[in-house]
């Protein structure tokens, strides 16, 4: 059997819908009086039973497909970006307590403008805009606490 990209995209889905639902596992329940409420689980639990559908029909639809997985066509330039982005994601998770949530986004999306070809001065405006964004939409609109990193120390 060759390995079409429906059966990647199928095995990636399922994935990361079990994973979801292993994580949520040990959210919190809420009762109120004797009544079992949806917790903090309802929603990615919901996202994660979606995603394992439609994993389940990528590989079905894999059978009608003619699209192989093939690395024609990549070149050197495209390969190290897909890299460096995986990179950058890996250290955006792992700066993002410390250095906090403001620091974080800002350079990660920084670097992934700039990488991608967007110029100096249009990487850091498009920066300062996205980050804006993201406070107005979780903190302001949603109230979701960012983590503040050693910023919390100074403020």
């Amino acid at each position: 059997m060759k390995i079409k990209v429906e059966h990647i995209i199928g095995f990636l889905s399922i994935f990361l819908g079990i994973i979801t639902i292993i994580l949520t596992l040990h959210f919190p329940k809420f009762n109120i009086g004797k009544e079992k409420v949806p917790g903090p689980s309802f929603f990615p639990n919901i996202i994660a039973f979606f995603l394992i559908f439609v994993g389940i029909l990528e590989f079905f639809e894999a059978k009608h497909s003619t699209r192989y997985v093939f690395l024609q066509g990549v070149n050197k330039k495209g390969m190290r970006n897909v890299l460096i982005i995986v990179l950058a994601i890996f250290l955006y998770t792992i700066s993002l307590i410390p250095l906090g949530f403001i620091i974080t986004t800002f350079l990660f999306s920084l670097a992934i403008m700039y990488l991608l070809g967007v110029g100096k001065i249009k990487s850091i405006v498009y920066s300062f805009i996205v980050l804006a964004i993201l406070i107005l939409i979780f903190e302001k609109l949603f109230r979701i606490p960012l983590p503040g990193g050693f910023l919390n120390l100074y403020i």
